[in-house]
């Protein structure tokens, strides 16, 4: 299972999307996308990370780097609980963006996936 580096990180309005692997030839690669979303900054980490993970089409070790807590602690805590729980919150409300998060839900199936907070550099 190859392992992959997905780092994601905002200034301003832009996103930043920076995928890091070594293929199984020892070759480096390294490919990064710039997008902009609209709404919340949150919503904008979420738009990104479903954009990133959408890119994978064989199971792969997946360690995501955030500057967003908010994301981490999802993927850390709360996205397997959610989905067991019909979307719905610690509270019985409907999760916020639920729609995406859904869509994150069934992007991960097969990968293995670590999610940590990074406001800086990642050695590659």
């Amino acid at each position: 299972m190859p392992n992959v580096i997905l780092k994601l990180s905002r200034k301003d309005r832009l996103y930043a999307i920076d995928l890091y692997c070594q293929l199984p030839e020892g070759k480096k690669y390294h490919k990064q996308w710039l997008k902009q979303y609209a709404g919340s900054t949150n919503k904008g980490y979420i738009s990104a990370l479903a954009f990133a993970l959408s890119r994978f089409n064989k199971p792969s070790h997946i360690s995501i780097y955030a500057n967003n807590a908010y994301i981490v602690n999802i993927l850390n805590e709360w996205l397997e609980k959610w989905s067991l729980s019909d979307w719905k919150n610690a509270k019985g409300k409907p999760v916020a963006n639920v729609n995406e998060w859904r869509t994150i839900w069934q992007l991960i199936k097969g990968h293995e996936i670590t999610a940590k907070e990074n406001y800086g550099g990642i050695d590659t």
